[in-house]
């Protein structure tokens, strides 16, 4: 981990960790697994997960001889879900399933203990801070599919 911000660190390690949760399930449509992405995607797909825009804050150092200060961190990660054919319902429901299965992981069923709740032992604590839902809103794309993009706020803290 950098000395300046964990990051970095922070985001390699959810989408490790996005890689491995989403890999085993298979999308609305039953096709294959959504797909995972840090950053924007190289290619697209029906369910994509995007790791993306970070930002931190840093408070004052602590007292003692290390120096330490305690970092903030907020991460976006993007559910795009889309589906021919299908309700808005049910598109809707599918991104927030996605979310779901993230809050449960690092939640871990109150273990604290746990390297889900650390997110590998890069942060202190990681929690679902905030949610968008932007639906289909154009009547030609609904008439083709329905689309649920879902922009969720991670927040996170670590000392650094």
């Amino acid at each position: 981990m950098s000395g300046v911000s964990a990051v970095p660190a922070f985001k390699a390690a959810l989408f490790t960790a996005c890689q491995g949760l989403y890999t085993s399930l298979t999308t609305a449509s039953g096709d294959y697994s959504p797909a995972v992405f840090y950053g924007w995607p190289t290619s697209y797909s029906d369910e994509m997960v995007l790791i993306g825009d970070a930002s931190s804050d840093m408070g004052d150092p602590l007292m003692g001889s290390q120096r330490r200060r305690l970092e903030t961190i907020t991460l976006q990660v993007q559910f795009l879900c889309t589906l021919g054919g299908a309700d808005q319902q049910s598109i809707t429901e599918r991104a927030y399933y996605l979310l779901g299965l993230l809050g449960a992981y690092l939640t871990d069923a109150g273990n604290l203990s746990s390297t889900q709740v650390t997110v590998g032992g890069t942060v202190i604590d990681c929690v679902v801070s905030s949610v968008e839902l932007v639906e289909t809103a154009d009547e030609d794309d609904a008439a083709v599919a329905r689309t649920a993009d879902l922009t969720v706020e991670l927040t996170a803290r670590v000392h650094i």
